[in-house]
């Protein structure tokens, strides 16, 4: 793959802004479609306060699915990789389990006091669902959203589930499900997925519903817009570069138009000098953010001989042959976000954007 070196970034910048789609999203079957986000630890949430979110246009055909999962970091319930799912239930309110524990609308779910009444969302129509676990001295709080209103408070003893694990974050399916009952897919449309570090408020919540964030607010730990409209990669605009890879046929489809507001520059439309990002999510690099020096994974089956870093900006900071380590000196760059790009003969093995803190 040939490099376009600062010259000709503007024409990359112009390009990115076309193939997204605000109103674009990842299409599921709601037969084997998912997607895949290699796991990293940036992406367990273990006792801490956390809010997740997406986007969500859930089709009537889901009412024959046990509980149509959203996203889930879920190992087989009871282990020690149990973590959570966060879906619709078999009624089609939102949920979410935790450690095998299960929270929802519609008055199912330990400690619960109701808000507004919960919705069937299995109805073509689109919606921003959200969870957020407040942590507390004795009791923790887990609040469910629809539409950016309260539908269900439930407490817990605090600090007793830990949902960290090692296992690979899927969307539209359920990594546990898929070797056992295959009854939670996910039939319909997916986007605007947030991770979160604390609890957001019902007002933040409804505050945002409708817009798109940039990457670098504060608390956000992941961010996939799903709005590629194109190729197999769709990426993480938040702060640890967590890429995720479409499986088994996931396709693109179109969210309701006008839902959300403009799309703002970041993520995708940050200009980087590179015609293109690397496809390849079966390699990845840690940590990232990075202090003094980055590593490499995955890369056992790739032929590599030489590495470039770059600036935002498309400027080559680094260049040098690859010499088969695994870790890379990074205590000559100034803090910032860079690009990395390895290669072998001229053609590009893998490409991905890090953080120097």
């Amino acid at each position: 793959m040939k490099t376009i070196f600062t010259n000709a970034f503007i024409l990359f910048f112009i390009c990115s802004l076309q193939a997204q789609n605000k109103d674009a999203g990842l299409l599921f079957d709601g037969i084997d479609d998912y997607v895949k986000v290699p796991h990293h630890t940036s992406l367990n949430l273990g006792r801490s306060a956390f809010t997740v979110e997406a986007l969500i246009q859930a089709d009537t055909g889901n009412k024959g699915t046990v509980a149509p999962t959203i996203f889930s970091k879920k190992g087989v319930a009871g282990s020690s990789l149990d973590g959570f799912n966060f879906w619709l239930t078999d009624k089609g309110f939102i949920g979410i389990q935790m450690e095998g524990t299960s929270y929802a609308g519609g008055g199912f779910g330990p400690g619960g006091n109701p808000g507004v009444p919960a919705k069937d969302l299995r109805d073509g129509l689109c919606h921003h669902v959200a969870y957020t676990r407040e942590v507390g001295g004795v009791q923790d709080t887990i609040n469910g959203y629809q539409d950016g209103a309260l539908i269900r408070k439930s407490r817990k003893a605090a600090l007793l589930a830990d949902i960290s694990n090692s296992i690979d974050l899927w969307i539209g399916w359920s990594e546990d499900d898929s070797v056992t009952a295959n009854v939670y897919q996910f039939k319909g449309i997916i986007k605007e997925i947030r991770i979160w570090n604390f609890a957001k408020t019902e007002a933040q919540i409804y505050a945002d519903k409708g817009k798109h964030m940039v990457g670098n607010e504060a608390g956000l730990i992941a961010y996939w817009r799903l709005d590629e409209n194109a190729g197999s990669t769709v990426k993480d605009c938040g702060p640890n570069g967590n890429n995720g890879k479409l499986m088994k046929g996931t396709g693109w489809g179109s969210f309701c138009a006008n839902y959300l507001d403009a799309i703002p520059a970041g993520c995708n439309n940050v200009p980087t000098g590179i015609e293109n990002e690397s496809d390849n999510s079966s390699v990845f690099i840690y940590p990232n953010p990075a202090t003094t020096a980055i590593k490499v994974s995955g890369l056992e089956d790739s032929r590599i001989d030489q590495v470039r870093v770059y600036e935002v900006t498309g400027r080559q900071v680094l260049i040098q042959n690859w010499d088969g380590k695994d870790e890379l000196n990074l205590s000559h760059l100034t803090n910032g976000l860079y690009l990395i790009k390895l290669s072998y003969e001229g053609n590009s093995v893998f490409e991905s954007r890090f953080s120097k803190n």
